[in-house]
């Protein structure tokens, strides 16, 4: 951490996990950590530094949302300044959310089950030098090969935007909610619907959210966070 602290000159760094275990052992070995939280609420209201670049370590188990939730109103918030990402996920992470964190620009990958092994702080120095980090298992899983079938249905036929709105769908929120969120107009958040509708071949909500619990856009935590 003494080596990487001249590379972390500027940066605000926020952690936001619902891990208390794993908060608590981040705060000790790396008290560079300026904020820490368990949620996605708590951090949007955190009194973050309004200039500089932010370094975010998370988890994927969020008491009120997911990772792919917490970067995209974390964005919103930071406008244009410089957002680094380090999620530490569960090994058994589906190889689909996996990708659409790689494709949502995550950085560092780390696992779970490798914390204490000295994986954070490679992914930390691998990050903070421009590069990327990804937990070999994890690795592994982005390399195999969809086996989606065609490209029809699958959820690489799906831009960012409407992937992120489908996943916004599956936890409750209404267009107008939606639009908010992803600061769109009522009309744009209808129009990616209607678009990622046709292209996955559901035909109304319901059938949506079913769509994203079997492709892994949407887990049965987040599911039982809107139905508890």
């Amino acid at each position: 951490m003494a080596a990487l602290e001249p590379a972390l000159e500027g940066f605000t760094v926020l952690a936001c996990t619902g891990s208390h275990a794993l908060l608590s052992l981040a705060v000790v070995a790396y008290p560079r950590i300026d904020l820490w939280v368990d949620s996605i609420e708590a951090l949007l209201a955190l009194p973050i530094p309004d200039q500089g670049p932010v370094l975010l370590a998370c988890t994927d188990d969020l008491p009120d949302g997911s990772v792919l939730e917490l970067i995209m109103q974390l964005r919103r918030m930071l406008a244009s300044r410089p957002l680094l990402v380090m999620a530490v996920l569960d090994a058994s992470t589906d190889p689909l959310r996996l990708k659409a964190l790689a494709e949502e620009g995550v950085q560092g990958l780390c696992c779970s089950h490798a914390v204490g092994n000295g994986q954070l702080l490679s992914a930390l120095s691998a990050v903070l030098h421009g590069g990327s980090f990804v937990d070999a298992g994890f690795a592994a899983q982005l390399r195999q090969p969809s086996h989606s079938g065609s490209r029809f249905g699958s959820p690489s036929c799906l831009s960012r935007r409407e992937r992120a709105v489908l996943e916004q769908t599956c936890k409750g929120y209404n267009t107008e909610e939606i639009a908010t969120h992803m600061a769109l107009r009522n009309d744009t958040v209808r129009r990616y619907l209607s678009d990622a509708y046709q292209k996955i071949g559901v035909r109304d909500r319901a059938q949506a959210v079913l769509w994203c619990c079997f492709h892994g856009l949407v887990t049965q935590r987040e599911l039982q966070q809107v139905f508890r």
